[in-house]
């Protein structure tokens, strides 16, 4: 069973909490904590968004026309 809790940078209570939680019991279920930490330190945004607008006016895939007989128009069922 995992378990989060948010650290929302109060250190002290975070560990006050996992250290009176971890082993207690629930549902039947030993609990166990464990810190997860990250394997190297994050690398730096850009800055500046690189997502879409590179390709304007490019269109990838068929053109979406309708299928001759599959719509019938409102009220013609």
């Amino acid at each position: 069973m995992t378990i989060r809790i948010p650290f929302n940078g109060r250190k002290e209570e975070t560990e006050a909490a996992v250290t009176a939680l971890n082993g207690t019991e629930l549902m039947s279920k030993v609990i166990t904590f464990a810190k997860a930490r990250r394997g190297s330190a994050r690398t730096p945004t850009p800055g500046k968004y690189h997502g879409s607008g590179k390709r304007q006016g490019t269109r990838r895939g068929r053109a979406r026309t309708p299928t001759p007989g599959k719509y019938h128009g409102p009220g013609k069922r």
